[in-house]
């Protein structure tokens, strides 16, 4: 199967595929699974007038699956860029992530933001940690010990949640996390570019 990235607003992005907002905000929801669709229209409603927001949507490609009632999207994030970061609010698609990651990234680059943000619910924290080097954003000691001691192997995955003290790391809407624009292209170009 074929995947490939691109940058929406909402509106076009209902235009190309030619479905109504609520269908539109069903095949997200379905991508991303576990979330509550009431939350997801939220996060919309809320953002939607936004200029500095776009939606990245990995589809796929297969010309078959765009005239069926089958979700054609693989995977997506909801991204605004702020003063002096980009922020990804939602990032959901299993096996996007990178592809999706290092479109944010490119697009910062671009525009000249050095840093990526997101809030991490503690399901997906070590993925974002370990794969794509997030760090916390909180000068929490602990927190930043605990994180280097995963990424070397030396403790797992339920050791570094324990470390990162939800009274003192977690916020609102997760860990808030942040990475350099330059790591993540690091970790997401495909080795064949690099040589």
């Amino acid at each position: 199967m074929d995947i490939r990235v691109h940058q929406f607003d909402i509106k076009s992005l209902k235009t190309a595929f030619n479905i109504d907002e609520d269908k539109l905000i069903n095949y997200l929801v379905e991508i991303c699974g576990n979330i509550n669709p009431e939350y997801f229209k939220g996060i919309i409603e809320e953002k939607i007038g936004m200029d500095n927001l776009f939606l990245l949507v990995a589809f796929r490609t297969d010309t078959h699956i765009r005239f069926t009632n089958f979700n054609p999207f693989a995977g997506f994030a909801l991204v605004t860029i702020e003063e002096d970061y980009t922020k990804v609010h939602l990032i959901c698609g299993k096996g996007t992530g990178s592809l999706l990651f290092r479109e944010i990234a490119l697009i910062s680059q671009q525009i000249g933001k050095e840093t990526i943000k997101l809030d991490s619910l503690m399901e997906p924290l070590p993925i974002y940690i370990k794969k794509y080097g997030f760090k916390p954003t909180k000068k929490n000691e602990v927190a930043q010990t605990a994180r280097q001691m995963f990424v070397n192997g030396d403790i797992d995955v339920n050791t570094l949640i324990d470390a990162l003290d939800p009274n003192s790391i977690y916020e609102e809407n997760g860990v808030p996390l942040k990475v350099r624009v330059t790591r993540i292209l690091a970790r997401t170009t495909p080795k064949t570019q690099l040589q």
